[in-house]
């Protein structure tokens, strides 16, 4: 299974989403269109491993279970396509984003650990917020070891920077650990307008044993 076929797929047809919902029940949608065959779960809980964790998706097919979990962060924009008017919230908080994109990483590496039946597994995030694929110009920001811009290179113990605020990392205190190396790499989905929102880009992050 290659997730990027069925997003690129996908793009084609849908441009922008209400939300991360709508996100998520296209790209199942699409996904399932493309393998008849195999059976489509959303907020799948594997219970045996983790009754708290939700999985976004999880594709069954040939004995074989692929977990994903998808982000969706907007920049806030009101606009129509194919006319239908999209209303994008300025969600904002990019640090506390980026770490919980990561974590989504770490959860689908604690599943595919487990061995068969999770054959391995994918993060996806979809963004029109520029933000997540530039580099920063400064080297000290408290998410620093959180940054996912284009040729970034995540693994091993990733923590808040020292003068990190309570409130920013409140409820997201532990380190995401990483037990592979990840090299974030962005791909165009689809482009509405030239101004500063208009571009949507996407990561797809494959985990593997």
């Amino acid at each position: 299974m290659y997730i990027n076929s069925f997003i690129k797929s996908l793009s084609k047809n849908r441009k922008i989403f209400v939300s991360e919902a709508d996100f998520q029940f296209a790209l199942a949608w699409e996904i399932k269109q493309n393998m008849p065959q195999a059976e489509v779960k959303l907020e799948y809980c594997p219970a045996d491993i983790d009754m708290s964790m939700h999985v976004d998706i999880l594709v069954k097919n040939n004995g074989h279970w692929y977990p994903v979990e998808l982000k969706y962060m907007t920049m806030g924009c009101d606009v129509i396509v194919n006319k239908e008017r999209y209303f994008l919230k300025n969600q904002g908080a990019q640090d506390i984003r980026r770490y919980d994109f990561l974590k989504d990483i770490m959860r689908i590496e604690k599943l595919v650990s487990t061995g068969s039946p999770f054959n391995k597994g994918f993060a996806v995030l979809l963004t029109n917020d520029r933000s997540y694929w530039t580099a920063s110009n400064f080297s000290n920001t408290c998410d620093a070891a959180f940054r996912i811009n284009e040729g970034a290179k995540k693994n091993g113990i990733l923590r808040w920077g020292d003068r990190t605020g309570t409130g920013t990392s409140k409820g997201r205190e532990e380190p995401i650990v990483l037990a592979g190396t990840y090299e974030m790499h962005w791909n165009d989905f689809s482009f509405i307008d030239d101004r500063r929102w208009g571009q949507f880009r996407y990561l797809a992050i494959e985990v593997l044993k």
